[in-house]
């Protein structure tokens, strides 16, 4: 089957949430929910709803502390959003940890115990069962460097609200993909995708405790950053849609899929093979 992108005029009681970026977005029960960001009106303490059965944006009040951050990490963990780190309009950097039940639309900053991340911001964060996983991240505002080349996993126990920082060994992500990167689940593990400078894929595999930088087959990958991922089919693919490229600037609006295969993908044969390219050719 084939697929094309469509774009959708949406309705909307009230106006659509303000151009911004580094904003939070969740799906949960049939709507988009879209929080803060920053754009140019400045920092965005918004709070909306796309409603995907009519499309139709709704404005929402939720009680509670509301953590008045950007660039933060949220991941969906059953009804509640959870959000880490993060940059305040005041310029300053957190190592909070909210939870939004999107049921009740209250907030609540949670109190977390063990080895809390450092305060950071253009972090990425994935959950795998009942476990969030942070990575990455820029510790300094108005700087361009990862934090202190910092590799470790930091991991949220969801049900305890317990950090632990984890070192893990193999061939990890290189540290210029610490900013501008995302990460996302993939079967047993998290995949790490573009960063600065990086045009590679790295996968953790939590069974094995290790990190492994994928061979790819396929369309080309072309290295970005500020992209999207999310992962589909129960964790057996993700998919990967725009980001910009750091040497050209160049803005992408392509669509991606990377899908891993215990061992080496089926091979469908072509109708007509191509003809073979004499050594000479080859670069």
């Amino acid at each position: 089957a084939e697929y094309m992108g469509e774009k959708r005029d949406t309705a909307s009681q009230i106006e659509c949430p303000q151009n911004s970026s580094k904003l939070m977005s969740v799906y949960y029960n049939g709507c988009i929910y879209v929080y803060g960001g920053y754009g140019n009106k400045g920092f965005s303490n918004e709070f909306k709803r796309l409603r995907l059965d009519n499309m139709v944006w709704e404005g929402i009040i939720a009680e509670g502390p509301n953590p008045q951050l950007y660039g933060s990490s949220v991941i969906m963990y059953g009804n509640c959003m959870m959000v880490f780190g993060g940059r305040s309009p005041s310029q300053l950097l957190s190592q909070a940890t909210y939870s939004l039940d999107l049921d009740a639309l209250r907030w609540t900053e949670i109190e977390t115990s063990g080895q809390i991340p450092s305060p950071r911001y253009n972090h990425s964060a994935a959950v795998v069962h009942n476990k969030m996983y942070v990575y990455g991240g820029v510790d300094s505002i108005g700087s361009l460097q990862p934090i202190n080349a910092d590799q470790a996993v930091y991991i949220l126990d969801l049900d305890i609200y317990e950090w632990t920082r984890v070192e893990y060994p193999g061939n990890k992500p290189p540290t210029d993909s610490l900013q501008g990167h995302n990460c996302c689940q993939l079967k047993n593990g998290i995949v790490v995708t573009g960063g600065l400078d990086n045009d590679q894929v790295f996968v953790l595999n939590l069974d094995l405790g290790r990190w492994f930088c994928v061979d790819l087959v396929g369309e080309k990958y072309m290295g970005r950053y500020g992209h999207t991922v999310c992962s589909v089919d129960g964790g057996s693919s993700i998919i990967i849609f725009g980001g910009q490229v750091r040497k050209t600037n160049d803005i992408l609006s392509d669509t991606l899929m990377l899908t891993v295969w215990e061992s080496k993908p089926p091979v469908t044969p072509p109708a007509k093979l191509p003809p073979l390219s004499r050594s000479s050719d080859r670069k």
